[in-house]
């Protein structure tokens, strides 16, 4: 199965543009790639099912009738594959969604998603000029509901977003606690923490800034969770 996830950080330009932040470039996105790119933020998302959450979206702000004249599903594909090309969207193949969270958010380099008062301020007035209620519109301005633990780790991975590098130095960690450390005792502590960074993600507290190549894996690096833990 393939499995889809937005990357980057959304920014208007000087223009009052849509475009997203990918490492360091900005891309200005059409009217249909805003409303897929934001259905797959902060989600894994399977193939067959990316079309009916792009539909839910565009229903939540437009209506069932002009979502009906958005999702036309031959230029839904046309756009996904865009994005896709353009490094908007990652896919992954995997038999489970905790196959493709692993295979997508081990090869990542991890942002922090920070909203500044101003930015807050934009987003519930945005949320009420579309009709969304006061108590909704609300949640702009809401703090995110985080353990201790998952505030430690968010400060981690803000001062080094590379996973890879993490989960190396976590093997290194490991191997130089317990020589004798089975292999599968090394890959469940790298799935958990795996597993405790896509929870930030999916509280929308981190965003994929971009995608590691395989040929940079092996590079060196000092992670500052393996040096606290």
């Amino acid at each position: 199965m393939r499995w889809y996830t937005a990357i980057g950080m959304k920014k208007d330009d000087a223009d009052g543009r849509f475009c997203v932040w990918v490492d360091g470039e900005e891309k200005v996105l059409t009217e249909m790639e805003t409303i897929l790119w934001a259905a797959l933020t902060w989600s894994f998302c399977e193939e067959d099912k990316v079309h009916s959450q792009m539909h839910r979206l565009l229903v939540f702000s437009l209506g069932e009738k002009q979502a009906q004249e958005w999702a036309d599903k031959e230029d839904f594909q046309f756009c996904l594959n865009r994005l896709v090309k353009r490094g908007l969207v990652v896919l992954t193949e995997g038999c489970t969604k905790e196959e493709a969270v692993y295979s997508i958010i081990s090869r990542s380099v991890m942002a922090p998603m920070a909203f500044s008062r101003t930015e807050r301020m934009k987003h519930f007035m945005e949320a009420l000029s579309m009709g969304k209620g006061l108590k909704f519109s609300l949640r702009a301005f809401k703090k995110p509901l985080l353990t201790e633990e998952e505030y430690q780790l968010l400060s981690y991975l803000q001062r080094e977003g590379d996973v890879s590098c993490h989960l190396k130095c976590l093997k290194e960690e490991a191997k130089n606690r317990e020589p004798n450390l089975a292999d599968s005792l090394q890959e469940q502590i790298q799935r958990e923490f795996i597993s405790r960074v896509a929870q930030l993600y999916y509280k929308k507290q981190l965003v994929i800034d971009n995608i590691r190549r395989e040929d940079c894996l092996e590079a060196n690096g000092t992670s500052v969770l393996a040096q606290a833990v």
